[in-house]
């Protein structure tokens, strides 16, 4: 072909040497020669590839990337693909044959195969403290604080800039995967201050994840996470709301987060929120979370969950202070894993401990429960 054009460009109309395959195949078969048949693409598709996708194949972003009649079936999590087997990349559209099947419906009713098995996970909350943070002191004390711990999932709260320097310390001192959930909007993580939710990428992945605006220059953080072993579901969330002796604004944000948690297009999986609550055991949002029924600022409060004080659950723990906070003489208790309550059994608290013998500097003492995410 690319002698013809050049030995006779009068046969080639509007093609060169440069020209592809596909161009002088179009050409032939619009002049009925040879029997030539249509090109399969004609045009470069909406994702960049060359060649249209055959079915259960991806990632398209639109119809015009699926070959033939093939539909493309576009995912935020994932949502099974019909006629399609296996679970494929979280968040990827792949090509199918069949009517399209609404992804909200997808996502609300349904999650992949999962083996239905026990899942033993490390749950720790750390309000690191943020005055001074960058120093190699504090930095490298709080590194080593959170490695001595050693939890799967973590939630850390008064964490900024010094995030990516702290990971790095982390990893070198626990020879852990860590990684941040940090799929939320970049300035939104800039401006407030959230629950940075921490995980080990060996034992978990974050299939999606974001942060709320709770008023006030704080935030509200939440990781829909998959166990790699198991395929087991969990959604995460990190907490830290405006400081104490604000229990209108704790109240309203418990709501706020329970809006959020039933309004999402996730399946009903079962859910932890920890972090700084800034409210004591008896502050009207605290008893909020764990069920009560809460008359407050002339109105009546009720969440549609409810859920249990992973610290408390322990029966060695019932008469402790559990003062996570100390400043000045001063201790009491702002820091909480929260694990939801179910008709069966959905979290067992092994065991839950206080760390006071931190070197990192902070006002605050981690947090840690042993938890079972226990099988159906």
């Amino acid at each position: 072909m690319t002698d013809g054009v050049l030995q006779h460009p009068d046969w080639y109309p509007g093609l060169t040497s440069d020209s592809s395959f596909e161009d002088f195949q179009d050409h032939l078969h619009g002049l009925g020669m040879g029997s030539c048949p249509v090109p399969c693409v004609r045009k470069k598709l909406s994702n960049g590839q060359e060649m249209p996708y055959d079915n259960c194949e991806g990632p398209c972003q639109a119809d015009e990337d699926c070959s033939g009649d093939l539909q493309c079936f576009q995912r935020s999590l994932l949502q099974p693909v019909p006629g399609c087997d296996g679970e494929g990349e979280a968040g990827q559209g792949y090509c199918h044959h069949g009517e399209p099947v609404s992804p909200t419906t997808a996502t609300t009713t349904s999650w992949p195969t999962a083996a239905e098995v026990d899942i033993r996970i490390r749950l720790t909350t750390f309000n690191v403290y943020y005055a001074y943070l960058g120093t190699e002191h504090r930095l490298d004390g709080v590194a080593a604080d959170i490695a001595d711990i050693s939890p799967d999932i973590a939630t850390i709260t008064e964490l900024r800039e010094e995030k990516p320097k702290l990971l790095e310390r982390l990893r070198q001192k626990s020879g852990r995967n860590y990684h941040f959930a940090e799929r939320g909007p970049e300035e939104m993580g800039e401006l407030l201050w959230d629950g940075d939710i921490l995980y080990d990428a060996d034992l978990w992945e974050a299939l999606d994840d974001g942060i709320e605006d709770w008023g006030a220059n704080r935030g509200l953080s939440w990781a829909v996470m998959r166990h790699r072993a198991s395929g087991r579901g969990l959604l995460v969330y990190g907490a830290h709301p405006v400081c104490c002796g604000h229990e209108d604004i704790h109240l309203q944000n418990a709501v706020d987060f329970a809006e959020h948690l039933q309004t999402r297009e996730w399946p009903r999986l079962p859910v932890v929120i920890m972090g700084d609550f800034n409210t004591g055991e008896q502050g009207e949002s605290m008893r909020l979370y764990t069920g009560e029924t809460v008359q407050a600022f002339g109105k009546t409060w009720k969440l549609p969950l409810s859920f249990t004080d992973a610290f408390r659950a322990v029966p060695a723990n019932h008469w402790s202070k559990g003062h996570t906070f100390h400043k000045d003489g001063w201790t009491t208790r702002l820091d909480y894993i929260l694990t939801e309550k179910r008709e069966t059994c959905t979290f067992e608290t092994q065991t839950s401990w206080i760390k006071t013998d931190t070197v990192g500097g902070s006002d605050h003492y981690p947090l840690t429960a042993d938890v079972i995410l226990k099988a159906k």
